[in-house]
């Protein structure tokens, strides 16, 4: 399976991301505290909001960082080059997905999050489809055949 983290260019890309999803949560976290001093709108004086936006925010700009630069195109075609590279990664994508369902599980089961609980099967539901959400999101960007290697073929 290739290794985008060994790849001197992708590794640029990644850490280029990186900066800028760290600087606009350091924006928008900034931007949060003067409008709270600001304005008196209730949801600014939510400290919850205060975390999560500058999250999202974040996140939108790491992922769209990276597909704007190429890096989801360059993995996906690495692994569609060799036959044998493309099921490696399918496996790999499924193991991860599974670990990330059972994590998920724990964490709905103990409460880590805030959320109260009220049955084995729907926190087993809740973290299962949310799992698989993300799976599929990830074989999109990386996993799938490339088109153009797929017509070569």
């Amino acid at each position: 399976m290739f290794n985008p983290y060994k790849d001197e260019r992708l590794l640029n890309v990644t850490l280029h991301a990186g900066l800028y999803a760290y600087l606009c949560y350091f924006l928008v976290f900034i931007t949060l505290g003067i409008l709270q001093l600001v304005s008196d709108a209730e949801l600014l004086g939510d400290p919850y909001f205060h975390l999560a936006l500058p999250w999202f925010v974040s996140i939108f700009v790491f992922v769209g960082t990276h597909v704007a630069m190429g890096w989801t195109r360059t993995v996906r075609e690495e692994n569609s080059a060799n036959p044998k590279q493309l099921p490696a990664a399918r496996r790999s994508l499924f193991l991860n997905v599974s670990l990330f369902a059972l994590v998920l599980f724990i964490i709905y089961r103990l409460e880590l999050i805030g959320t109260s609980s009220s049955s084995i099967e729907q926190d087993a539901l809740y973290a299962v489809s949310t799992a698989m959400l993300t799976g599929l999101l990830v074989w999109f960007f990386q996993v799938r055949r490339d088109r153009t290697t797929h017509e070569r073929n």
